[in-house]
């Protein structure tokens, strides 16, 4: 996977811990949408993992975080 791709950058962020897609977003300097795809096509891969999150105050959102590997 190349260092400077969208997705590379997404499990760069999720190395320092769980984030919404908007977070993730944010930090890579990328729209909502497209990081989501990013990060649904890691999905797929078996690199992270997403849960329903319900902040305080807003909607529900996804949480990602690194997929724990499994010995």
């Amino acid at each position: 996977m190349d260092p400077n791709s969208s997705a590379s950058r997404c499990l760069a962020v999720l190395r320092d811990g769980p984030a919404t897609t908007a977070e993730v977003a944010a930090e890579i300097g990328r729209g909502t949408n497209i990081t989501s795809a990013h990060l649904f096509c890691l999905m797929r891969r078996g690199k992270v993992t997403r849960a329903p999150f319900q902040p305080v105050e807003g909607r529900r959102c996804n949480l990602w975080s690194i997929k724990e590997s499994t010995p």
